[in-house]
């Protein structure tokens, strides 16, 4: 037969039971019982919790569209970085389409943000489009990781950083004129 003794020990409470050993010898178990404390967390809006920095200003801003798109922008860098360290071609192409769903979600904030995000969402979108039917080579996954980062630090890029980023998605063989291809522009001139 046991018995059972309750007692607090440095805050918390312990219960003491004396429970016989099979050789009726009284053995001493303890059984520590603790109910933490509810964590308490401030309450922040979600334009506190996703600010970026504005280089105009040269301050940080809150705005939650240009910070989910900044969100959504580094999550997808993220998956391109991971598929561009990844030697299994299978496991890189499995990374590549979970960056390829952060670049189509990132189509939400298109005309909520500025001109030039839609700029480079349209160069975005070309290039993956032009793309969809062939493996992505190093070089492709690297810049469309470093367009993403771009995105992520400023989801309102400048002019500058436009054609900056169109040169570089160029630069790794992206056709960013598929859209225009089979138009003759001569009927277009006419």
């Amino acid at each position: 037969m046991s018995s059972t003794e309750s007692r607090k020990t440095n805050g918390k409470s312990v219960e003491l039971n004396y429970v016989p050993s099979p050789q009726t010898a009284p053995v001493l178990t303890v059984f520590q019982t603790h109910t933490p404390e509810p964590e308490r967390r401030p309450q922040i809006s979600p334009e506190e919790l996703y600010g970026y920095y504005d280089r105009a200003s040269g301050s940080v801003k809150a705005d939650a569209t240009m910070a989910l798109a900044a969100r959504e922008s580094h999550t997808g860098a993220k998956a391109f970085r991971e598929a561009y360290g990844d030697i299994d071609e299978l496991t890189r192409e499995n990374h590549v389409s979970i960056g390829l769903t952060h670049i189509y979600g990132l189509a939400r904030f298109v005309g909520s943000i500025s001109n030039s995000y839609d700029d480079v969402f349209a160069i975005l979108m070309a290039a993956v489009v032009a793309h969809r039917t062939s493996v992505y080579s190093l070089p492709q996954i690297r810049s469309l990781e470093n367009v993403l980062e771009r995105l992520a630090r400023s989801p309102n890029p400048s002019p500058s950083e436009v054609n900056a980023i169109q040169k570089l998605m160029a630069a790794a063989s992206f056709d960013l004129n598929w859209p225009l291809a089979g138009v003759d522009l001569e009927e277009i001139e006419e």
